[in-house]
């Protein structure tokens, strides 16, 4: 009896796996404990009883657990909502940074837009890819950490400002908006917004102020290099525009 349970159990877990998740998180923490009481209660009895029990609380600590119910799925209803931070929750870091480079927007918007000229300049990125109307990154993330994720650019207003989101997808959900104005004389000033999305609830808290300050840090270095590259390295009419900046649009690269 008990192998057999033991081999639905991990049936049930094999399906589970390939089912998007259902259920919110607060149906999930009620699973989770409901399924540990008829465990153990199923596991101190014996007969059929004690046997119901035990498959019974294995399948609401799985549901609990994965997120995923397989009567939902055939009634086809679900209680997890679109930004459910799962069973931790989630935290958003944001770091906005801004900095001034001594070259009209024209030029330092192109240089931004052509998006896999950063990784040569960003030290925190190591690739940038893309693939049609979307982006691959790869990026160094504190503390000696490595993320990925998939990007499209949702708004481009040409020599002015690109706003950015990552695909759902994406391993890590963030965004990102960047400006590009006018400052002083043949001058333009980068303003720059970004928002990470940590799972982990209240430990995302306890981790968001060093993961925020170091984020920052890295951006404020970067920023720097970028500011350095423009004006030392390269002149205005060397920057490329991959054909873009003529017309606000949906773009062709995101």
């Amino acid at each position: 009896m008990r192998m057999r349970l033991s081999n639905r159990t991990a049936s049930l877990a094999r399906l589970a796996k390939l089912r998007p998740v259902n259920v919110g998180a607060r149906e999930r923490w009620v699973s989770i404990a409901g399924g540990g009481l008829a465990l153990a209660f199923g596991l101190r009895r014996r007969g059929w009883a004690g046997g119901l029990l035990s498959w019974l609380g294995s399948y609401l600590l799985l549901r609990g657990l994965s997120g995923r119910c397989l009567l939902y799925r055939t009634l086809g209803v679900t209680s997890a909502r679109a930004n459910d931070g799962g069973l931790w929750g989630h935290y958003t870091v944001h770091v906005h940074e801004r900095i001034q480079v001594r070259l009209p927007r024209e030029a330092v918007y192109r240089a931004w837009r052509n998006l896999e000229l950063l990784p040569q300049v960003m030290r925190h990125l190591r690739v940038v890819r893309v693939d049609g109307n979307r982006s691959h990154w790869q990026a160094r993330m504190p503390p000696g950490l490595r993320a990925r994720w998939e990007a499209q650019i949702v708004q481009d207003t040409p020599h002015a400002r690109l706003v950015w989101r990552s695909t759902p997808s994406s391993r890590i959900e963030n965004r990102g908006e960047v400006r590009f104005r006018p400052s002083v004389p043949d001058a333009t000033e980068i303003d720059i917004d970004l928002y990470y999305r940590l799972p982990g609830g209240m430990l995302a808290r306890l981790l968001a102020l060093p993961f925020g300050s170091l984020s920052a840090r890295l951006i404020r270095q970067d920023l720097e290099r970028f500011q350095e590259f423009l004006e030392t390295r390269e002149a205005p009419s060397e920057v490329h525009d991959q054909g873009l900046g003529r017309e606000e649009a949906m773009p062709r690269h995101g």
